[in-house]
């Protein structure tokens, strides 16, 4: 029964963690482009997805730690340790490199910078969006082909 409830967290929490940000970088680029008046609003959700996002990652990776505990690190495919490893990678770029790229870029549109600043940073938040989502794949296929791969 323990074993049937991480697993199900984990997938859970899976799924939320790659749908809290899967179209926060076109909703960044349109409301930005769309206007200051859209500002507050596009504020408001990316805070609550990227803190949506963190919170559903660690939950994944607590999850995911103890589902390999509970079947024992030795009786699980190589892959899988691989893609706990990426996971933390994943989890690390998603608060400094996108987290990161949101401060700089809600920072420029505070202060009004100069709109060839701000069409810089809204390219650089699209791309770690973008990065995150190309990890997540390489971290599922590791996981459902792991007897194939492992």
């Amino acid at each position: 029964m323990t074993l049937l409830v991480l697993r199900a967290t984990h997938l859970f929490f899976m799924g939320l963690w790659v749908g809290a940000a899967m179209f926060l970088g076109g909703d960044v680029r349109r409301a930005v482009g769309a206007g200051p008046e859209n500002l507050p609003q596009l504020r408001d959700r990316v805070f609550r997805s990227l803190r949506f996002n963190h919170i559903s990652a660690a939950v994944t990776i607590v999850s995911g730690f103890a589902l390999m505990m509970q079947l024992g690190p030795g009786s699980v495919a190589p892959t899988v340790h691989v893609s706990f490893v990426l996971s933390l990678v994943l989890a690390a770029f998603g608060v400094f490199g996108l987290g990161g790229s949101w401060r700089n870029l809600d920072r420029a549109l505070k202060a009004g910078a100069d709109e060839a600043v701000i069409d810089r940073l809204v390219l650089r938040f699209g791309v770690a969006s973008a990065s995150l989502k190309t990890l997540w794949a390489l971290i599922f296929a590791l996981m459902v082909f792991r007897h194939v791969l492992g």
